[in-house]
């Protein structure tokens, strides 16, 4: 009688269903309620985690490609190294510049020399992407990411706030500069110049919808990523859907100022 007891115990916990996962858990297996990931995936990914661990929860999902995410890092890294140890000698050369355009009295201050400071403010802004590649490769298992490490959310998003401006700045001058030659070598059409108004226009306001993006540190670094994962849902969502805005921006001005470039040739 013992003995069958002892069967039937077993076999009511070996009925007890599983517990089932918070989340679809795509990327592994679902095991008492927490997706356990397979070698080379882990939980934890940049802007929404899915490694909630830390926190109080489980793991959700297995979003984040070891291999893939070390490699992209890696060639980050190497890209703003080779970025950064050119800056001397583009500041050098921009700097002879300055001194030329100073005697002749075309300028007089440094800072009023745009090319100069966006050499400089490029040259900060790889410093900070340096700096979160330069994490994000030597962390084992990704686990500091965007969205929940102080300095990594910071970092990334500032770089919408004050790295894009600059680069945009940049992009601006050099669209006035060909403007200003269009119209001293040919005779555009009222369309080309429109055209051209119209896609610094959209140009700016891409800028404005990407550099906004920056503000989601707030929310981030202020809700919980458990707790307060629907307000990192959102903020992902909406994070994602301004830089698609963004993105359609630039293809409209870039395909309506190039239509018309070709319409004026021909």
């Amino acid at each position: 009688a013992g003995s069958t007891a002892c069967g039937t115990h077993s076999s009511e916990r070996n009925m007890q269903p599983e517990v089932p996962c918070a989340s679809s858990c795509l990327h592994g297996s679902c095991v008492n309620g927490t997706c356990t990931c397979p070698s080379g995936l882990v939980g934890h990914a940049d802007l929404l985690t899915g490694d909630l661990t830390d926190f109080g929860g489980g793991v959700l999902d297995c979003p984040s490609h070891l291999l893939t995410l070390k490699s992209m890092w890696s060639a980050v890294l190497l890209f703003c190294i080779i970025a950064l140890a050119m800056t001397p000698f583009t500041l050098h050369q921009q700097w002879h510049k300055f001194s030329m355009l100073r005697t002749e009295g075309s300028v007089q201050h440094w800072y009023r020399y745009r090319p100069f400071l966006y050499i400089v403010g490029h040259a900060a802004t790889e410093v900070v992407i340096s700096s979160v590649a330069m994490i994000k490769v030597v962390t084992p298992n990704f686990q500091r990411v965007v969205g929940i490490d102080p300095y990594l959310t910071v970092a990334s998003l500032s770089v919408s706030i004050f790295g894009l401006p600059i680069s945009a700045a940049f992009l601006l001058d050099l669209l006035a500069t060909f403007s200003q030659g269009m119209r001293s070598e040919m005779s555009p059409s009222p369309w080309l110049q429109r055209a051209l108004a119209i896609a610094r226009t959209l140009f700016i306001l891409a800028l404005v919808v990407v550099a906004s993006t920056g503000l989601y540190a707030i929310p981030y670094l202020s809700a919980s990523p458990h707790s307060g994962r629907r307000v990192h849902v959102v903020c992902n969502y909406l994070m994602h859907l301004q830089r698609a805005i963004a993105a359609l921006l630039l293809t409209i001005a870039s395909t309506s100022f190039t239509i018309e470039m070709l319409r004026n040739i021909n």
